[in-house]
């Protein structure tokens, strides 16, 4: 996006009810301070900073994985005082043995994530081990349990903390165990529900509700385990004083607390909470580490520097489009505490509504969700529209009362990124801060205005610093999703604690001898599965399957096609409509015919108010955007480098200063050194866009095609320490080379040019024209100051330049396109272009406030996602806005950076540098089972050698574990997978596999689902409950069985293996199919009676024709989220049938004709021998290889029956 010319606001600023004028609302930091008079921080050094700091504009390298938080954290540690020698005196006192840690009421376990992750980050950065020995965890929710039991498989797992203080208490399973002790480490947190200040009803400590009780419950397991350190979570308004003198007096601990925020540790989250540490005070330490503590967790302090944009997926993640499948059908059929189910009745919150309406003049309208007393919603086209029609009316209004509200600041929420939380009514802060996620809550409703939908389950985990992708998360609900994040502590917050806790005090910690030493450990695997890890599971990839034949990969293109075919083709494939996925294409689209704006008719109707765009059919034919993928991807070149492109002191202009000058150039001009660069992704948007990376370095290079331009874009990140105006110049790109349509490749072309950052200043005459219409505020409906304001029509523009300085090629008459979107309804088009239209609009930060939003001129107006570049022809001052005003009005016209050729610069293809050998089988594979352990002998499919950088940090990884081959793990590959794309893009499924083969037995060896690859699940038992005041019997798993289950199917072969090695200047990658596990998981779906049995008995002992075990691999590039469709249930007709002889009993009244044909049919149901072939498939998907692992089973069974399907009253029962 084009960078405000002026710093963005505060990730604290909000909109607040000002205390200047009651009922007026203001955009404030987050201590009331009017943002125009706050004092810039500066931000860069290790010392405590500034929540001010704004996310959009920090020249903080961005960080959004958590795992990478900790890394950070970890070498801010090392760096600063005695951090480094702490962590080696800890490592020291622990001796070799695990860390022991307990956890109560922590929800997620994200003190066991943190500690997993920090003890990760202490590995890679200083090479020392800290295990974690996980004894004991407690949590009252069953489905939390559940996942709990998922991922941690903690040895103990209580129910209840308030029975942790008694001898014995009760699991998660039922059973009575004894409590044990002798940890080194409490992490807990209890019921924050009579602290919070969402509660009207609050209690004390010493009271009896929820929160007492919970209190005392872990206080008197602390009084007779005495746990050498204690870290303690709750809410920021807990009575904090009466908790610290409690485990001063009643514990004998030395005790503090610390309030914190989560958004001053690398999360755009606005998250309060307060932080006890306790460390026992007869193990040694004095009270002064209570104060070192305090200034330590200060000191880990690290400001977001990436907005709540960075932490969202883009809509068309799969993520995001399960999660919004699953959150409208829970509302549709009233799961969600957001259904209209039991809702607030609208009746009651409408007074207040209004008087919020009438109180801040914001007028009647409905504007933004259109929405009508018979409950119909018409949102604009990107929202969730669905997901929001089945709300209640109170939070269709809120929503129009938040738009009006911005409206009235010259805000269109529709462009910025705010979390507004709809759970709450229109009296209330509901808007939250630009760029920052409002408190987490399990019952709020976080609705993200530049999506126009919610926030989902993943997205939350995320901002609690959860990484969501390397957790099991099979059965929660969003709903669950929601509870677990809003109920979660932040990881890089409990971390900060914990380990500064641990650094302070790990003398305190137990030596051998003493009483309560632990014995013995149960060691914990890592809690977030490395990408990249050494093989635990014992199966051996082998070529004893098969013969397999070697051939040279091409890394370059594999056929050349003009550009003018490959671009007519991208134009006519880009994506159209927002609704439609990464592989999919609509044909029911429409097109506006005032701006060319298009949509899926689904999307467009019933008329949208907030755009009304003047909608025809749309006419241009569509080509399948997945077979264009398929060919695009053929037509690249898979590695290239960018040569002779440099730049000098001679290059300097004036307008540079010398500082930035010296910064840019170094910035680009280690672009070379930084390798070649490699594929990356291809994505289809509004344009396709081939990434390209460097090994190392920043630099990113980019091919877009789409509408009549092909080019190459080159981009180089910032580096870290570059300042704000480093920042600033480098959002654009630093060269670009635009191809010819009658170029004859992607990379020919020599007219680079290189972008120099400067500013270029002109004077743009504005004169207003036309009729008079409504403003933005005006058509919205507000009134007071904005009511029946206007505007101009038409604008007229000219342009003066000063000498021999050239202005861009603006000038011209535009007419307003008011209904035609934007942001604020700004839309202009120049008249007379219809070819390549020149807009002029106002362009929207997603973070910045209305005072520093511009309005540019641009080749493009479309809605850009986080992270799009759209370039700018020109910017104008930022005081500009339509108006009525008759003359001319002049404004500062700003031009960023002068393009400067760059002659002797080339792209090349580096394929013949790169030299790669692909063995795939060269004959059927042949799987016969003939041991109970056969699924560790797995075939390869696939083997690929190539070329490397061992510079590159994915070979790094690998050369660190070790080991000859180490594991890929599938569930967290994209960023692997994305690293080596440039020769794993070129891999299909080898012809040898696409078909069915059969897996065989040997003599005597029954190929029988169980064990390992195919657990049996848990047993069902009918439990009688009371409902309604009637008896009812429910279904329930046997919950220890369950457990067990549970640990057995993540214990299973992974169906497929991609294994990875480093020889030299060499990598290996292999792949191979484990078609015995894929098979037994088919054959476990099936009943769990004997499968040879059910066989026999459908066909004899001798004949098995249709008994098969078979397994293949196939191509998946269609990978669509909608549900598979399956032809309508049809029933067969029986009028053609003999008739059956009358029943000897039915004498008085006889069987009609139709009777006794149904009845010859059902005999002979009933009498056959013919078996029915059961078939079952099990699938796996590999997202990132494209390719889909099936294993089939069939077996013949008897079926004697059917369905009678005779119309009412055709006399099914008497037949019966």
């Amino acid at each position: 996006e084009i960078p405000a010319k002026k710093p963005a606001v505060s990730p604290d600023a909000a909109v607040q009810k000002s205390p200047a004028k009651k009922g007026a609302w203001s955009f404030l930091d987050g201590r009331g301070t009017p943002l125009a008079k706050k004092r810039r921080t500066t931000v860069g050094s290790p010392a405590p900073r500034s929540s001010a700091t704004d996310p959009s504009v920090s020249h903080l390298p961005p960080i959004t994985h958590p795992q990478s938080m900790f890394d950070d954290m970890v070498r801010g540690v090392t760096g600063r005082g005695t951090g480094l020698a702490d962590i080696t005196a800890l490592h020291k006192k622990l001796d070799g043995r695990a860390l022991r840690v307990a956890t109560m009421c922590s929800g997620t376990e994200s003190p066991v994530l943190a500690l997993d992750m920090i003890g990760r980050a202490i590995q890679d950065v200083l090479g020392k081990e800290i295990r974690l020995d996980h004894l004991f965890s407690c949590e009252i929710e069953p489905f939390k349990q559940a996942y709990i039991e998922r991922n941690f498989r903690p040895p103990l797992l209580f129910r209840d903390i308030r029975e942790l203080g008694e001898e014995k208490a009760t699991t998660a399973y039922g059973a009575l165990v004894d409590v044990p002790g002798g940890v080194d480490i409490l992490i807990t947190g209890t019921s924050c529900v009579d602290f919070s200040n969402l509660n009207n009803s609050k209690k004390e400590i010493k009271g009896q509700g929820e929160s007492g009780q919970t209190f005392r419950g872990m206080q008197r397991w602390i009084q007779k385990n005495k746990p050498p350190i204690i870290v303690y979570e709750n809410v920021s308004g807990a009575p904090w004083d009466d908790i610290v003198k409690m485990f001063e007096r009643d514990l004998g601990y030395h005790a503090t607390f610390q309030r914190v925020d989560t958004k001053k540790y690398y999360i755009p989250h606005t998250r309060q909470r307060g932080y006890l540490m306790a460390v026992r005070n007869d193990r040694g330490v004095n009270g002064g580490v209570l104060g070192r503590w305090k200034a330590r967790v200060r000191e880990m302090e690290r400001p977001a520097s990436a907005a709540l944009d960075a932490f969202m997926f883009r809509h068309d993640d799969p993520r995001v489009l399960a999660g919004k499948s699953r959150m409208i059908t829970e509302k549709c059929r009233g799961d969600g505490e957001g259904g209209r189910a039991g809702r607030t009745d609208w009746v009651k919150c409408e007074a207040g509504h209004q008087r919020v309406r009438a109180n801040e003049e914001l007028g009647s309208k409905r504007p933004f969700t259109g929405w009508s007393d018979d409950g119909n919603t018409a949102l604009p086209g990107f929202c969730w529209n669905e997901y929001i029609n089945a709300e209640v009316h109170r939070v269709h209004d809120l929503m129009d009362i938040n738009t009006l509200r911005m409206a009235a600041t010259g805000v269109d929420p529709a462009f910025k990124t705010m979390v507004w939380n709809l759970s709450q009514n229109a009296d209330r802060d509901t808007m939250g801060k630009l760029g920052l996620c409002q408190c987490l809550t399990p019952t709020g409703l976080p609705y993200v205005t530049s999506r126009g939908g919610p926030l989902v389950g993943e997205e939350l985990l995320l901002l609690q610093g959860i990484p969501a992708d390397d957790l099991i998360l099979t059965r929660e609900t969003e709903r669950d999703l929601k509870d677990l994040a809003g109920n979660a502590m932040s990881t890089t917050v409990v971390g900060a604690a914990v380990l500064s806790a641990l650094l302070e005090c790990y003398s305190a910690i137990r030596t051998e001898g003493e009483p309560n030493y632990p014995k013995g450990e149960h060691h914990v695997a890592a809690l977030v599965p490395r990408p990249i890890d050494k093989d635990t599971e014992g199966v051996v990839i082998e070529r004893k399957h098969a013969q397999y034949l070697s051939s040279s990969l091409e890394l370059g293109p594999l056929f050349s096609e003009p550009i003018s075919a490959l671009l007519s083709d991208a134009h006519n494939s880009v994506r159209l409509c927002l609704s439609e996925s990464p592989t999919d294409f609509g044909t029911d689209i429409v097109e506006c015919t005032l701006c060319g704006h298009t949509s899926s008719v689904a999307c467009a109707t019933p008329a949208r108010k907030y755009e009304e765009h003047e909608f025809a059919a749309f006419t241009r034919p569509r080509v399948d955007p997945g077979a264009y993928r398929c060919r695009l991807l053929e037509a690249l070149p898979m590695i290239v480098r960018l040569k002779n492109l440099s730049v000098d002191e001679t290059d300097a202009s004036d307008g540079i200063s010398a500082r930035l000058w010296q910064k840019w150039c170094a910035a680009v001009n280690a672009v070379p050194h930084q390798g070649a660069f490699r594929y990356r992704s291809l994505t289809r948007a509004d344009v396709w866009t081939a990434s390209y990376r460097t090994p190392v370095g920043n630099s990113r290079l980019e091919l877009r095609l789409g509408g009549t331009v092909a080019q190459w874009l080159l981009f180089v990140d910032v580096p870290e320490g570059g300042g704000e105006a480093l920042c600033n110049a480098l959002k654009h790109p630093v060269a670009r080379l635009v191809l010819g349509k009658n170029a004859k490749s992607l990379t020919t072309g020599s007219n680079w040019e290189i972008c120099l950052p400067t500013t270029r200043s002109f004077q743009i005459h504005i004169t207003g024209q036309g009729t008079l219409v409504d403003t933005y505020q005006a058509k919205l409906g507000l009134v007071g100051k904005w009511e029946n304001t206007k505007r101009h029509s038409q604008l007229s523009i000219e342009v003066e330049g000063d000498d021999g300085d050239e202005p861009p090629d603006i000038a011209g008459k535009y007419t307003a396109l008011g209904k035609c979107g934007t942001a604020c309804s700004s839309l202009h088009k120049r008249d007379g272009e219809e070819s390549t239209p020149l807009w002029f609009f106002l362009e929207s930060g997603r973070c910045t406030m209305a005072k520093d939003d511009q309005f540019i001129f641009s080749t493009s107006k479309h809605r850009t996602s986080y992270g799009d570049y759209r370039e700018a022809i020109a910017t104008v001052h930022v005081g500009y806005r339509p108006d009525a005003k008759e003359g001319t009005q002049s404004y500062a016209l700003t031009v960023h950076g002068t393009w400067v050729t760059r002659k002797t610069a080339s792209l090349v293809s580096l394929a013949s540098q790169y030299p790669s050998t692909i063995s795939t089988p060269a004959s059927s594979i042949d799987v016969t089972v003939s041991h109970a352990e056969c699924w560790r002998s797995v075939p390869e499919i696939v083997s690929i050698k190539v070329p490397i950088s061992t510079h590159e940090k994915i070979w790094k990884q690998v050369d660190a574990v070790g080991d000859s081959w180490c594991e890929v793990n599938l569930t967290k590959s994209k960023s692997i997978f994305e690293s080596l794309a440039y020769f794993v893009s070129r891999v299909r499924v080898p012809p040898t596999v696409s078909d069915w083969l059969p897996v065989a037995a040997s003599d005597g060896v029954a190929l029988e689902a169980g064990g390992v690859c195919a657990p049996s699940p848990p047993s069902v038992v009918w439990r009688p409950a009371t409902e309604r005041g009637r008896l009812v019997y429910t279904p329930q798993e046997d919950v220890q069985e369950a457990g067990r289950y549970e640990h057995a199917l993540k214990a299973r072969p992974v169906p497929i293996k991609v294994q990875l090695r480093q020889t030299g200047e060499c990598g290996e990658l292999r792949v191979g199919c484990n078609a015995v596990s894929l098979v037994y998981r088919a054959q476990g779906n099936l009943s769990r009676s004997s499968f040879a049995s059910v066989c026999m008995q459908a066909q004899g002992k001798k004949d098995r024709r249709d008994t098969g075990f078979e397994w293949r691999i196939v191509e998946h590039e269609n990978m669509k989220i909608s549900p598979a469709q399956f032809p309508p249930l049809t029933f067969t007709s029986n009028r053609e049938d003999e008739e059956s002889m009358q029943p000897p009993s039915f004498k008085k009244y006889p069987l009609r004709k139709e009777q006794l044909r149904s009845l010859r049919w059902m005999l002979r149901q009933e009498a056959t021998d013919s078996p029915f072939v059961e078939e079952e498939v099990s699938e796996v998907l590999v997202p990132a290889l494209g390719w889909r692992a099936e294993g089939r089973v069939k077996r013949p069974v008897l079926v004697r029956g059917g369905i009678v399907a005779d119309e009412v009253g055709y006399g099914k029962t008497a037949i019966t």
